[in-house]
């Protein structure tokens, strides 16, 4: 990632946002535009403020992180948010991922994952821990009867199940070349190709898939 990705929390803890923040700042190419208690003074100083990605608490009474996404992306349509939460439940992944959160984060969430998570954000991905996904897939097949195997995995070459398994891992498409020995750029090939086999819109959907039909 060669430029800075400028970064705006909003919490309403402080003993999270300075956690958030010193880990911010020990990252290469990523620095920290501004830190807010106060959800409605964010949203105001967006307008001014040099930010490339907003990292916000899911609860901050008595402005919900849910309603705060809706109004950023009402208003800044291009700029990414990530959800920080206490758990992975999937009833408040859901309805932020459905305001148009692009990411969702445990507020303990080490250095190592935060990192990932902006990188993969500021690159317009999407990026949930393997938990969350854990946690959508519980819902809904708990929604849904069960089935057999889908037939789409068969479309699927050894390759791109190999891929599909460190996606799981929650890899880079660098990391993934770098473990397969292939270009980042045929990584990026095989992921295109395995949503468009697997019908699916996002690496969410990859996930869900791979879970419910054994695949990891």
């Amino acid at each position: 990632m060669a430029r800075v990705v400028q970064i705006v929390l909003v919490d309403d803890d402080q003993l999270v946002l300075d956690r958030l923040r010193s880990l911010i700042i020990s990252m290469e190419n990523v620095s920290l535009a501004a830190a807010y208690n106060n959800p409605r003074q964010a949203l105001t100083a967006l307008s001014t403020l040099p930010v490339d990605l907003v990292i916000a608490g899911y609860l901050m009474p008595p402005v919900h992180g849910v309603d705060l996404t809706r109004q950023i992306k009402a208003t800044h349509p291009d700029l990414p948010v990530i959800l920080m939460n206490e758990s992975d439940q999937a009833d408040a992944v859901l309805e932020g991922y459905h305001a148009g959160a692009s990411g969702y984060l445990s507020k303990m969430a080490d250095r190592r994952e935060l990192e990932i998570a902006i990188c993969l954000v500021a690159e317009g991905r999407m990026y949930f821990n393997q938990g969350v996904l854990k946690s959508l897939l519980s819902k809904t097949t708990s929604l849904s009867p069960e089935r057999g195997k889908d037939k789409k995995v068969d479309l699927l070459t050894k390759r791109e199940t190999e891929i599909i398994r460190l996606i799981a891992q929650e890899l880079s498409s660098a990391e993934i070349a770098e473990k397969l020995f292939i270009s980042a750029g045929t990584v990026e090939t095989h992921r295109h190709n395995i949503m468009r086999k697997l019908k699916v819109r996002n690496v969410i959907g990859v996930v869900k898939f791979a879970i419910k039909n054994g695949l990891i």
